[in-house]
């Protein structure tokens, strides 16, 4: 997941382009993932972290 917040704020990959890079099966999955772990969801820490 840390690689995935890392990749969410460094470049311009899509959650969808994320998940199937980290080989997430869905990208439903991912983002519920993503949400246990950051407790938000990813296009939020998107908005909030981008550098």
């Amino acid at each position: 997941m840390i690689y995935a917040a890392f990749l969410l704020t460094t470049t311009d990959m899509k959650v969808k382009q994320i998940a199937e890079f980290l080989r997430y099966s869905d990208q439903y999955i991912f983002a519920d993932m993503f949400k246990l772990f950051y407790s938000v969801s990813p296009s939020r820490f998107m908005q909030y972290y981008t550098v």
